[in-house]
């Protein structure tokens, strides 16, 4: 009887993972004997901008869209703004107009161009929710303006402003002498 050979798993691994770039190799040499372009799906951003997706992300910019639609958008929207004009309305849009306090602070949170935003971002520090109030800020990070530090700093110490420090005196604690500080 004749004896089994055993191969190492890792032999085989390797041995798939290359015949499996042999053939990606070949379909895309195939491919592009007979004009087609498969290198487009390798390339990364949106230098190549494509109306296609343009007209696409105004098919899903209805109004009356249902919630996931229009928090799934967000990502795209935000990728495709800096080639599309469109694109940057539609995300500006969603940053301000929404009904969803989910889409507004997902959209805000998608921007990655803070200058191209920012008095967009400035609204939203004035935003009813928190999580907006707090992406707005997260992303006006990236703008180093004067302007937009000041409102910031406003916004921020709005009851009263930040705690202040008399020269000589020794802070008080908050728990009024209930401490083991011996205030």
């Amino acid at each position: 009887m004749a004896e089994t050979t055993y191969f190492p798993r890792r032999l085989i691994l390797a041995g798939a993972m290359i015949s499996g770039v042999l053939l990606a190799l070949a379909v895309h040499m195939l491919g592009a004997r007979y004009g087609l372009d498969l290198g487009g799906l390798w390339r990364s951003g949106t230098r190549d901008f494509m109306p296609e997706s343009d007209a696409a992300l105004a098919r899903l910019a209805a109004p009356d869209a249902a919630f996931r639609v229009r928090y799934l958008r967000v990502g795209p929207t935000a990728e495709l703004a800096a080639a599309s004009p469109s694109a940057h309305a539609l995300l500006d849009r969603s940053m301000l107009a929404d009904t969803d306090p989910h889409v507004r602070a997902a959209a805000v949170h998608a921007v990655h161009d803070a200058r191209a935003y920012q008095s967009s971002l400035l609204r939203a520090l004035a935003d009813a929710d928190p999580r907006v109030r707090m992406e707005a800020a997260h992303g006006l990070q990236g703008a180093a303006d004067g302007a937009a530090a000041k409102i910031l700093a406003r916004g921020l110490w709005r009851a009263g402003g930040p705690p202040r420090r008399v020269p000589g005196r020794r802070p008080r604690c908050r728990t009024a002498g209930r401490c083991r500080c011996s205030c």
